[in-house]
């Protein structure tokens, strides 16, 4: 695969050269002068494949692949009644709504914006790596492009309202038929769910072009565009929590959360909005600043990342103290934390920029060792700052594939812990019967990482 510059940098060296020296500052937690953080970000982009465990071929884990993807279609995807043309959507709890032991959900919710950006990206990722499924395949990605469409946040009606509830269905017990969807009430956006759905507009662009029903590159430039206005605080290149979050009086306005962490996205970005690259380019840069900047001051043995992170002052960021949006664990690695391993892997692979691949081979050496190297003993939350680092979050004696399946994609990052990646692909090679929305979720798009899938749209 040819490489391709980023056209937006024009150093004579093509490397974006980021030396912060922070001896002024203090690292909170520990009273130490904090450590100073030099990167390097590539200008380039050039894959490179994931490491395989032993005994196991490409050919197997693409075949693998495609079963879960369409496993998973097959299991979620739902179409809106009473609407033509199609609207379709991930109905994240569809085999959970009426279950009476089920006590975490809102049973009239239908699905929120972070789940259709899973299921664009499935979509374009199983039509890419299944040319049989490719035609339907557009159909419907495009039936999810029409619910996306009809449901945007009220703040920025660019991007979409973090979640829809659906009219006939019963909020205590989940029994009734759906007639209809509507937003939210207390409706905004998510800035995740918008990335990864510009991101997939991005490659189905390259798949497919945008000369059929819906101009993809379009669309995509028009949700990039929401998301820079809306999602992203100019000045401190930081990526905010939604369109809502805007004030950086406000502690919620200075806060950015490790889930949106999505570096790949960032660099596709800049390439398909090259009026606004600079920007771009400045938000990555800040992310990898933040990524070091926390694991050598708050997460130096375990590499592991909290799910909210404050600025506190140019260049200092804290893991959130106790709960800023949605518990007591906002500052440890916990639901949204989860996912980090997936996503820098994924970086890696589709860009080929080590640039977090010594933060990565910290936190696999340590999970593995944590565990010892045993995959069912990686626990659903470990504590960043609000209990000894690295602990496990007490009382949560179960196994969850949201926390398990991205550490088999970042160990996937070197040769060095085979045994351990071949555990981790054993155990979430194929699905269980007591998978959920969320966990196999961020299962398969594991997965399809492992089969070489994942790429930067717009490079040849």
């Amino acid at each position: 695969m040819k490489t391709r510059f980023f056209k937006c940098i024009l150093s004579v060296s093509l490397l974006i050269n980021v030396f912060y020296l922070l001896g002024c500052a203090t690292a909170p937690h520990s009273g130490k002068e904090s450590k100073p953080i030099e990167f390097e970000i590539a200008s380039a982009i050039s894959p490179v494949s994931p490491h395989l465990p032993s005994g196991v071929s490409q050919e197997e884990v693409q075949q693998k692949t495609k079963e879960f993807f369409h496993y998973y279609i097959g299991k979620y995807m739902a179409d809106v009644p009473n609407v033509s043309p199609r609207q379709s959507f991930l109905d994240w709890i569809k085999h959970e709504r009426t279950n009476p032991e089920v006590t975490w959900v809102t049973r009239n919710a239908m699905t929120v914006s972070e789940a259709h950006g899973y299921g664009m990206l499935a979509i374009v990722l199983g039509a890419q790596m299944d040319p049989s499924y490719r035609d339907q395949g557009r159909e419907d990605f495009d039936a999810f492009v029409r619910y996306f469409w009809a449901y945007p946040s009220p703040i920025d009606n660019r991007l979409m309202c973090w979640r829809q509830m659906g009219v006939g269905i019963n909020s205590a017990d989940g029994s009734g038929d759906l007639e209809s969807i509507i937003n939210d009430p207390q409706c905004s956006n998510a800035t995740d769910g918008d990335m990864d759905v510009a991101y997939a507009l991005l490659l189905a662009h390259d798949i497919w072009g945008s000369d059929g029903e819906i101009n993809y590159m379009d669309e995509a430039l028009r949700v990039i565009d929401g998301i820079r206005e809306s999602n992203v605080d100019p000045n401190a290149g930081i990526l905010l929590l939604g369109d809502w979050a805007k004030d950086n009086n406000q502690i919620l306005g200075r806060t950015t959360r490790s889930s949106d962490f999505l570096l790949g996205h960032l660099r596709a970005f800049a390439i398909a909005d090259e009026e606004h690259a600079h920007v771009w380019n400045k938000v990555l840069n800040e992310t990898v600043y933040i990524i070091k900047y926390l694991v050598a001051n708050w997460s130096e043995e375990t590499g592991l990342l909290p799910d909210f992170i404050v600025r506190q002052s140019r260049r200092r960021y804290e893991p959130a103290n106790g709960k800023v949006l949605e518990s007591a664990e906002d500052g440890d690695y916990n639901y949204n934390a989860c996912r980090v391993p997936w996503r820098l892997a994924a970086d890696y692979f589709s860009s080929g920029d080590p640039v977090i691949l010594p933060e990565m081979t910290k936190m696999n050496r340590w999970i593995e060792k944590e565990t010892g190297g045993s995959v069912s003993n990686i626990s659903p939350g470990y504590h960043v700052r609000s209990g000894r680092a690295g602990a496990p979050i007490a009382g949560r004696e179960w196994s969850d594939l949201a926390y398990s399946s991205p550490f088999m994609i970042s160990a996937a990052v070197t040769d060095e812990q085979q045994r351990w990646l071949g555990s981790l692909w054993e155990y979430h090679s194929e699905p269980y019967d007591w998978g959920s929305y969320y966990g196999e979720s961020i299962q398969m798009h594991s997965i399809f990482v492992l089969a070489g899938a994942w790429r930067i749209p717009g490079v040849e």
